[in-house]
């Protein structure tokens, strides 16, 4: 009996004893779905007392089989990964988690799929289930049964139209474009597509057909941009449920329409700025052409217009080489921008444009809208009618001066201030010429020579100039 005793407590020193875990008590609770798709949904649910639980899926009818204790399960979220069967066949645990919700991918749509919580306490062979499990079941999405239905298409100009529709019964509605055939595609089932509502700048589908539009938002229209003049397009709009992995109502609705010969509104509301005695920037509100054409003419009106199917030349800088579609009527901007910066220009002259909408089709050909247009006139800057009165000096000191003017009755912008040591200020600025100043004495632009400039810019009445020396004499005007 002794020799018995002392064998078995050798075999117990040199062995590894694995105690299991406490098994849970309370299984989780309160099971909630949300982003349901076509191809997966994500499950939310109130924890149990275990520190882990894991969560079986099956396809079709109700999960049967329970873990066993000791087993450590692989969880894979695309559902029937062969690494992630359960101890029943079609059964797959798809999350083995510290937290409270999973997503299940890989699902097939409007397809039903029961799901158990099992709640647990330790790993490997000390692995511990509570088999009292959360069940619960979830539908991924199906195909909705009524389809968009398009109304007339409104707005419709040489580059663009805005299409009205009446929902069906979908979440959300996606839209595809072709020019010059109907559309031949139809979106595949869990595929999630880009859409853009500038006609090209979408999913492609097939070899020309583009998503346009796609939204679960209310919207019964949608203006499409980046189209051609007098071009026919065609539109196929389909209902969808889901978003990642949608499933499409097929087959779409259709409908057809053909873009105007050119822009149908004119350009609107010129201002101006940086107006210089050579250059300025005339800005227009624009109209519904992709692009705009300005003429510029000096001293009268514009009277030419622009003839469909040219491409005219221009060049800001006005009367260089640049399309005269007139005498003295010079193009200077075709642009897609709203606005022009005008060089090259002559002070105190007035400036006459007319701004034309236009459009520009695949071939190059383009389309002007001639029968309305914007017509303005500006002047470049001109010279002030008044001068400054009442210099004088308001105080001094051994190194600097302060001096303050009244300015010439609001008819100039800006003042500018030269200063001389030792004889009257002998320089006149040179029109189109910007000088930079300093309140430094001798450190701001030196006109000629000892007339320095205090300010080039200036919208007040007073300046104090610095670095002066004691004993000089010194000169403003």
């Amino acid at each position: 009996m002794k020799q018995f005793i002392t064998l078995l407590m050798f075999v117990l020193i040199g062995q590894t004893v694995a105690f299991a875990a406490a098994a849970p008590t309370v299984p989780s609770s309160n099971l909630t779905f949300k982003d349901i798709d076509g191809a997966r949904f994500t499950g939310n649910f109130e924890e149990g007392n275990g520190n882990m639980r894991i969560v079986v899926m099956k396809e079709g009818s109700e999960v049967t089989g329970l873990p066993v204790n000791g087993v450590d399960y692989t969880a894979n979220s695309d559902f029937g990964t062969a690494g992630a069967a359960f101890t029943q066949p079609g059964e797959f645990v798809v999350a083995r988690t510290t937290g409270a919700s999973f997503t299940a991918y890989k699902l097939k749509p409007g397809t039903t799929y029961h799901i158990a919580i099992f709640e647990f306490n330790g790993t490997g062979t000390t692995t511990s289930y509570l088999m009292l499990s959360l069940t619960g079941s979830r539908s991924t999405v199906i195909a909705p049964t009524t389809q968009t239905g398009f109304l007339p298409a409104s707005a419709i100009a040489g580059n663009a139209l805005t299409l009205n529709w009446t929902k069906g019964n979908g979440e959300g509605r996606l839209i595809i474009a072709r020019k010059g055939a109907p559309v031949n595609v139809t979106p595949a089932d869990l595929t999630a597509y880009s859409a853009d509502a500038s006609f090209g700048g979408g999913t492609k589908i097939g070899t020309d057909n583009y998503v346009v539009f796609k939204s679960t938002t209310a919207n019964i229209n949608a203006a499409i941009k980046n189209l051609e003049p007098n071009t026919t397009y065609h539109f196929a709009a389909f209902e969808y449920n889901g978003s990642v992995s949608p499933v499409h109502l097929t087959p779409g609705a259709t409908y057809t329409a053909t873009t105007t010969a050119g822009p149908t509104n004119a350009s609107t509301n010129a201002t101006y700025n940086y107006v210089e005695g050579n250059s300025l920037r005339i800005t227009v509100s624009g109209g519904n052409g992709s692009r705009r054409l300005f003429v510029v003419r000096k001293g009268t009106a514009v009277t030419k217009s622009p003839v469909n199917g040219t491409i005219y030349t221009a060049n800001a800088a006005f009367g260089t080489p640049g399309t005269e579609i007139g005498t003295g009527e010079y193009v200077v901007a075709a642009t897609t921008n709203n606005y022009v910066d005008l060089t090259n220009l002559e002070p105190n002259t007035t400036y006459h444009f007319r701004v034309f909408e236009y459009d520009v089709d695949a071939a190059g050909n383009t389309y002007y809208l001639t029968s309305s247009y914007l017509t303005r006139s500006t002047s470049t800057a001109t010279t002030p009618a008044t001068v400054v009165t009442e210099l004088q000096m308001v105080s001094i000191s051994g190194n600097s001066a302060t001096f303050k003017w009244k300015s010439g009755s609001g008819s100039g912008q800006y003042r500018m201030v030269i200063m001389k040591a030792g004889s009257p200020v002998d320089a006149t600025p040179a029109d189109l010429t910007h000088y930079d100043g300093s309140a430094n004495f001798g450190d701001g632009d030196e006109i000629t020579t000892g007339n320095f400039c205090l300010t080039g810019l200036m919208n007040g009445s007073q300046i104090s100039a610095n670095k002066l020396q004691a004993g000089i004499t010194y000169h403003v005007a």
